[in-house]
């Protein structure tokens, strides 16, 4: 039984947050979505999700998923053992500054798409450096299949000698709210976890730019293959 003192600054509802089923060493914030966003996907999807295991429950990691819609943060968000902190374009910082506060208090934080965004990529590497985990799509975009994989989910984790989770999302393209409208219906979505590839720094690369560039691409083809090695064969795109 819990007993909340008189006077305790702590209320009943901040207690029932740190209760063991919510994801490990996150913010407030982070518990309060994982709770209301929980519940709104057991009312309206039915998340499966295999390799939970391979997610490092401590330390710096970053996950590397395919992108085919708007739920997949969503979708990894309720899917995760900790939390996981995220990058989003910087448009959705500049609609309301309501959410705006709500996605910077979760661990959200904005990037310049399309651009060489300094900050966005500093801030990244300290939350990996503070043994944080990254949420980050590679391709940049959502697209139907995998398409190419931008090289800088694996520079980050170079820097930082973070290991990368591979993600495949499957069936999160297919939610369809129009047709829960007409009878109430729970659209399926498949979540793998992949074994972590550890990425290993090389000193000489610092001397070599196109060795380093090199040893990224390398790193970003293994990546996006093992992504695409528990995608079914039509989502494989570029990487079939």
């Amino acid at each position: 039984m819990l007993i909340v003192e008189k006077g305790d600054r702590e209320t009943f509802f901040r207690i029932m947050l740190r209760l063991s089923f919510l994801p490990r060493n996150s913010s407030f914030t982070w518990k309060l979505a994982y709770v209301t966003l929980s519940l709104y996907q057991k009312l309206f999807y039915r998340i499966t999700v295999e390799g939970k295991e391979h997610v490092p429950l401590r330390g710096p990691a970053v996950l590397a998923s395919n992108h085919t819609s708007g739920h997949d943060i969503v979708i990894l968000g309720c899917s995760s053992p900790r939390q996981i902190f995220f990058m989003a374009k910087q448009e959705l910082f500049e609609k309301n500054p309501i959410v705006s506060e709500f996605f910077r208090r979760a661990g959200v934080f904005p990037v310049r798409r399309g651009k060489s965004d300094r900050k966005a990529i500093a801030h990244a590497l300290k939350l990996l450096r503070d043994g944080c985990m990254l949420g980050m799509f590679p391709e940049g975009k959502r697209f139907p299949a995998l398409g190419e994989g931008k090289t800088g989910v694996v520079r980050l984790a170079l820097k930082a000698q973070a290991p990368i989770v591979p993600v495949a999302i499957i069936g999160a393209r297919d939610i369809n709210h129009m047709r829960r409208t007409r009878r109430w219906h729970r659209d399926r979505v498949l979540v793998r976890y992949g074994v972590p590839i550890q990425v290993e720094h090389d000193p000489a690369h610092n001397r070599d730019i196109d060795a380093a560039y090199s040893h990224a691409q390398e790193l970003t083809t293994c990546m996006m293959k093992a992504i695409a090695e528990m995608l079914p064969p039509e989502m494989r795109g570029l990487y079939a």
